[in-house]
């Protein structure tokens, strides 16, 4: 061992002692070694935090806010083996047992390695999720958003907190002020429609005041990594690979019925470290462990020693991608926690939506929970506009399927005929260069896809349209007036003001 390990196992020592010797519990015990491991080796962690608050925040994310996610029993049954481990070091280095020292050092170094993949998995997904969510709040909204990025990240908020004020500025603070845009342009339609009058409100009216930006957006150094990965064969196989065994463990890392993307999310983060091609070229190719990945211990020349030595690599070399992956997965299961506060008022329902569409917060799903967002908000602010009204006035949602003109066109390059066009889309009348699908359900396609007689790459290709999940999509505020004409008995004037509550009509003109 080197002189840098004998360094960093004195430091944690020292850190071990002092809590032993004021009579530390447990979990504030685990808490403090992993901040001195962390601390100790934050030049072999890519994005390591540097200020003290981030660092303790990280440690306590690990060891006590994700201890209800199921990847905790990992994490913690290894925290656990090297706290045993460091307190036998502690025992034979203060009794002068040297020999069994030296044999427990090589031990713990392993432990240690393990315990930062698993620091390093967390603040991979954690840092991409912040990294992906600030890009697309960017792309819609400008470079006047970049202020209030950086004052928020320099916040240091790392919980709900952070979401919660996101969400107030981009999302309930945006909704706001644009729906006093939109009433002051007339941008909605107020029609009788059977037994209702009936107002829509487009949620295009609040998209288009969205500056948006022509500029390409510079990746962070962490997606730039994760690109690279992705573009890279052997890391891509080693996230196939990755991923299969992380749904067959014997001991969960994610909750049951978890989407297979969940899995396919952790897999790419480990497929970030420089172990990952030998991972794949070991467990999805059986290639052998050769000599020079073996330890240079007495006895490695005898067949049975050495099967015991290849065993051992094996297992360590699953263990770091493993752990890679668990640290992913409590970051995961955290984002998702720290989301779902911060969308608490939303009803129920909304909030189930969200986090579903969020899914493993990939750029696509981020931009489609951010449109639910803008309109579920603004739904609650028109409801509350109205709420005394009770039963009169009633909000429903009109959602639409659609893909813009440039998507049509591209799957025209790839031989999808004007036949195929009619039969699959319509144009929106109202809405040059949108048009929507046909089907109205995944099914509805599938079986119109398949009578169509569609070769494979052009179905993918329309598959994928249908995916992204582009929808145009109306709020209806829809005044009752059978309920009205039982309150009241001048219906035309309590429905003018019901309408100058939204905000649709002045007042005086109720």
């Amino acid at each position: 061992m080197s002189q840098d390990d004998s360094a960093r196992f004195d430091s944690y020592l020292t850190v071990l002692r002092r809590l032993k010797e004021s009579g530390a519990r447990r979990e504030v015990l685990e808490r403090e070694v992993l901040l001195a491991v962390l601390t100790a080796n934050r030049e072999r962690l890519s994005e390591s935090p540097a200020q003290e608050a981030d660092q303790q925040n990280l440690v306590h994310a690990l060891c006590t806010r994700s201890e209800p996610h199921p990847a905790h029993a990992w994490h913690q049954e290894w925290m656990s083996q090297f706290l045993v481990d460091l307190n036998q070091y502690e025992v034979a280095r203060r009794t002068g047992a040297r020999e069994q020292a030296d044999q427990l050092l090589p031990q713990l170094c392993v432990e240690e390695s393990v315990l930062l993949k698993c620091l390093q998995g967390y603040i991979a997904l954690s840092g991409l999720v912040r990294d992906e969510f600030n890009d697309m709040i960017l792309l819609r909204f400008g470079e006047t958003a970049l202020s209030d990025i950086d004052e928020l990240s320099q916040a240091g908020h790392s919980d709900d907190r952070y979401w919660k004020a996101l969400l107030e500025r981009f999302v309930f603070g945006f909704v706001k002020k644009g729906l006093g845009a939109m009433l002051a342009g007339d941008g909605f339609k107020v029609a009788r429609e059977g037994a209702f009058v009936a107002v829509r409100f487009p949620l295009d009216g609040l998209l288009a005041q969205m500056p948006g930006t022509d500029k390409a957006i510079d990746k962070t150094r962490l997606q730039a990594s994760f690109e690279a990965a992705k573009a890279d064969p052997e890391a891509r196989r080693a996230a196939q690979t990755l991923a299969g065994t992380l749904q067959n463990l014997s001991r969960p890392v994610l909750p049951p019925r978890s989407a297979r993307a969940d899995f396919e999310a952790l897999a790419a983060v480990a497929s970030l470290d420089p172990l990952a091609p030998r991972f794949a070229q070991v467990f999805a190719d059986n290639a052998p462990i050769e000599d020079s990945e073996l330890p240079e211990v007495p006895s490695a020349d005898n067949p049975e020693r050495r099967a015991q030595l290849v065993e051992a690599r094996r297992e360590f070399l699953r263990t770091q991608l493993l752990a890679m992956a668990v640290g992913a997965a409590l970051a995961l299961g955290v984002a998702r926690e720290d989301l779902g506060k911060a969308i608490h008022g939303f009803s129920a329902r909304e909030q189930e939506k969200l986090l579903a569409v969020a899914g493993a917060f990939e750029p696509r799903n981020l931009a489609v929970a951010h449109g639910l967002m803008l309109e579920f908000a603004l739904c609650g602010l028109l409801a509350a506009k109205v709420a005394d009204e009770g039963a009169k006035v009633q909000f429903k949602t009109v959602r639409q399927r659609r893909i813009p003109a440039a998507g049509l066109e591209a799957l025209a390059a790839r031989g999808f005929n004007r036949i195929r066009q009619r039969l699959f889309f319509e144009e929106d009348p109202a809405a040059p260069g949108w048009f929507f699908f046909k089907a109205r359900t995944g099914p509805e396609l599938a079986e119109a896809i398949r009578l169509s007689n569609m070769e494979p790459a052009l179905a993918q290709g329309l598959t994928d349209l249908w995916s992204a999940m582009d929808f145009k999509v109306e709020l209806l505020a829809l005044v009752n007036l059978g309920l009205v004409a039982k309150t009241t008995p001048n219906v035309q004037a309590k429905v003018g003001d019901i309408l100058a509550k939204l905000g649709v009509v002045r007042a005086s003109q109720s």
